[in-house]
């Protein structure tokens, strides 16, 4: 199993939720899809995300540190 951490931004509220799922190479997640796993006053705030590259194990995408501050980059969706 892979994992990848997403963190969510918004203009508003800036850097928001983030999470850590499991990465199968194949589905591709957006904003409408992650943001069922938040409360509503929390998914509402999602606009963009960014994810970080694919790890082995869950400790090590959970540690992985986002650059400061956000940078619309990469696999950043909006």
């Amino acid at each position: 199993m892979r994992y990848r951490k997403i963190r969510f931004y918004s203009k508003q509220h800036g850097e928001t939720a983030g999470l850590v799922i499991q990465h199968d190479g194949k589905t591709m997640h957006s904003i409408a899809e992650l943001s069922r796993l938040f409360p509503i006053s929390e998914a509402l705030k999602m606009q963009k995300f960014q994810a970080s590259p694919i790890f082995d194990t869950w400790n090590a995408a959970f540690e992985f540190e986002f650059p400061h501050p956000y940078t619309h980059k990469g696999q950043a969706h909006g």
